[in-house]
């Protein structure tokens, strides 16, 4: 798909600044009327599908495929092509539509332009990106510019932080970010990767074909179902079906294993789920049980992360008392064995915006977490926190190439051997979010006082 992709753009860049708008009318191809019939067929089909939403789109790309290789060069069917591919799951791959169609005609739609700036953005063209983000600011309204005035900073802001950050690679974490290849991602979403302590078991969520129950949702997606993947030597195992003892007719993630896989936390149900607890003996699963009371509530809960020695719980919710979007929560156990009222993170942590996937280090203290509204390159990018006494330092963006103008999620890490994996819909990947290695060297001090040491050391 990568390469694709890449000979698609390649052609279109050397090709729009010669050709022409061709109107899709019978007087353009005077010798080809009957081609010309069936390629006007297939594009008005096309548009009246896609017109029908998102459960449609697959159908209406491939025949507006058909009607481009007819006629590439006509600006509309370039614009809805670039238009559908931008809404559906490989948002990347519309850029050389959308490009052309501004090179045929800029004027085609008044959208063309923020579209162009958000899959620049993605690429990492950030000039460009920069130039069509302005382009659409001056062409609003005055009124519209004005309430658009917010979401143009912001815009802007990740831009120029995106650029910075991929300038000045390395600052914050050292960092290998690797693709296991088409044998584990597929074309459809994976994510949410959780790995056993030990490394020799990851679990994780996919749509792929083949899920439990076979369902489908209303834009065709296939229903969610856990997998996870074995490590034989140095080689994982292709992906396995976790089965009915997790997986039912409904929608499942994974979102925490405990280190003896004994307890499986999974989130039921889309886009409104609950967490679960599954219990078992890592192959054989025998109870399922809902979250203890202080934790669950009826809002949308979607992650869970515990302390080393599980008497802390960070997890995610937009339950009422947040800051705004999804916030991360904690709650701690008592030594009655039950579980405090959870507290927010605070300001520090969340934000207006959406906070994700919170994953404690083994050290207790460092705490990974993704975000919308922290200052990142777009999307949701991966921040680390020190806490302590039950206050959190200011989150530090993990940089490039750990985070890109895409959404970077489920963030996890071994300090001691420098191991992780995480999610991403970065460009060059085989689906919507595909999983990644991750070997990471920390090059931020975290200064936290040392709990154990004699007073008579720390004042000689």
């Amino acid at each position: 798909m990568k390469t694709y992709a890449l000979l698609i753009l390649f052609v279109v860049s050397f090709s729009v600044a010669e050709a022409q708008d061709v109107p899709f009318h019978r007087s353009e191809f005077p010798e080809q009327r009957r081609e010309f019939r069936k390629a006007r067929k297939a594009k008005n089909k096309g548009m009246r599908l896609a017109s029908r939403g998102p459960h449609r789109y697959q159908e209406a790309l491939d025949l507006m495929r058909t009607a481009h290789q007819f006629n590439p060069n006509n600006s509309v069917l370039n614009w809805h092509l670039g238009e559908l591919i931008f809404h559906g799951d490989h948002t990347p791959d519309a850029l050389p539509y959308l490009y052309k169609a501004w090179k045929l005609d800029s004027a085609v739609s008044p959208e063309l332009p923020l579209m162009l700036a958000k899959v620049m953005h993605l690429h990492h063209r950030f000039g460009e990106a920069r130039q069509f983000y302005t382009h659409y600011h001056a062409s609003l309204r005055p009124r519209q510019a004005r309430r658009w005035n917010d979401t143009y900073e912001k815009y802007m802001q990740q831009v120029n932080t995106a650029d910075s950050l991929v300038t000045m690679k390395y600052t914050t974490a050292q960092a290998e970010v690797t693709n296991p290849g088409n044998r584990i991602n597929s074309s459809y979403p994976e994510y949410g990767p959780v790995p056993v302590p030990g490394g020799q078991r990851l679990w994780f969520t996919s749509r792929r074909p083949g899920s439990t129950g076979g369902k489908t949702d209303k834009n065709n997606m296939h229903f969610e179902d856990i997998y996870y993947l074995e490590k034989i030597g140095e080689i994982w195992s292709d992906p396995i079906n976790a089965g009915r003892g997790i997986n039912t007719d409904d929608h499942e993630s994974v979102v925490a294993v405990s280190s003896d896989q004994s307890e499986v936390y999974i989130r039921r149900g889309d886009p409104n789920g609950n967490l679960f607890l599954i219990t078992g003996d890592g192959q054989r699963w025998r109870r399922q049980s809902k979250l203890p009371r202080r934790l669950r509530s009826r809002s949308n809960d979607s992650w869970i992360a515990f302390s080393p020695d599980s008497t802390r719980v960070w997890f995610v919710s937009d339950r009422r008392g947040g800051y705004g979007g999804k916030d991360i929560w904690m709650s701690e156990l008592n030594a009655r064995g039950r579980w405090s009222r959870p507290v927010n993170a605070g300001p520090e942590i969340n934000t207006p915006y959406d906070e994700e996937s919170p994953f404690m280090a083994a050290d207790g203290k460092t705490l990974f977490f993704s975000s919308q509204g922290h200052t990142g390159m777009g999307g949701f990018d991966v921040f680390v926190t020190t806490f302590h006494e039950g206050e959190y330092t200011p989150p530090i963006n993990l940089g490039y190439p750990i985070n890109t103008a895409g959404n970077d999620l489920h963030f996890s890490w071994c300090p001691e051997t420098g191991q992780g994996w995480m999610s991403s819909d970065r460009t060059g990947g085989f689906g919507n979010y595909d999983l990644y290695e991750v070997t990471m060297e920390l090059l931020i001090p975290f200064e936290i006082p040392d709990q154990d040491k004699p007073e008579d050391e720390e004042n000689p």
